[in-house]
């Protein structure tokens, strides 16, 4: 209700834990990132804690969004990539 974050939880721990298990026992402090933060930044939080994705914040901690892998990979490989990529495939 208030829009500020109170951590993450992973997938993989998800499946691993009891389906009777408490979520707010999950709940890590993983890092974020602000939303002035570089492209190179995103992708290098990403990478340090091999996350899959990581919150964007405000100075108060509330939620803006989120960046995930593909959203950097989209970005790093620039417009029309997929195009690209249809037409070298082979058949």
């Amino acid at each position: 209700p208030t829009g500020k974050l109170v951590g993450v939880v992973h997938v993989q721990q998800l499946l691993r834990e009891p389906p009777n298990m408490q979520l707010g026992r999950l709940v890590a402090d993983d890092p974020t990132v602000a939303a002035d933060a570089t492209d190179r930044e995103v992708a290098e939080m990403l990478a340090s804690y091999d996350l899959l994705a990581v919150a964007v914040t405000d100075e108060s901690s509330r939620v803006l969004g989120a960046v995930t892998v593909d959203d950097v990979l989209d970005r790093m490989l620039g417009v029309g990539w997929r195009t690209r990529r249809k037409r070298t495939t082979p058949t």
